[in-house]
């Protein structure tokens, strides 16, 4: 039979008990920590990426905005000598039609 065991061994091994607890619980944390760390680097990069992604939408955009702007300007002086033709046409065609 073994025998019993002695008030320090009992110490010993609670104490024993206790750092191999703690030891655990900061293997975890530390486990914990690495996991957050590394979806944080996911994160940023996502971040990068949809910046990236939106000051291309930007460019484009302005792009987009310049070229109406133009054809905006341009259909309007087109617009302008539709109607001073349609204005001039009939004076020109009275003008010569009674000669």
């Amino acid at each position: 039979m073994d025998r019993e065991a002695t008030q320090y061994e009992r110490i010993l091994m609670c104490d024993l008990r206790d750092a191999v607890w703690q030891l655990r619980r900061e293997k975890e944390e530390q486990q914990h920590v690495q996991r957050i760390q590394e979806e944080n680097g996911e994160l940023r990069q996502m971040i990068v990426q949809l910046e990236k992604e939106k000051d291309e939408f930007n460019k484009k955009m302005e792009e987009k905005e310049q070229i109406d702007l133009t054809e905006k300007t341009n259909f309007s002086c087109f617009s302008r000598c539709i109607v001073i033709f349609s204005l001039l046409g009939p004076l020109f065609v009275l003008k010569y039609s009674s000669l």
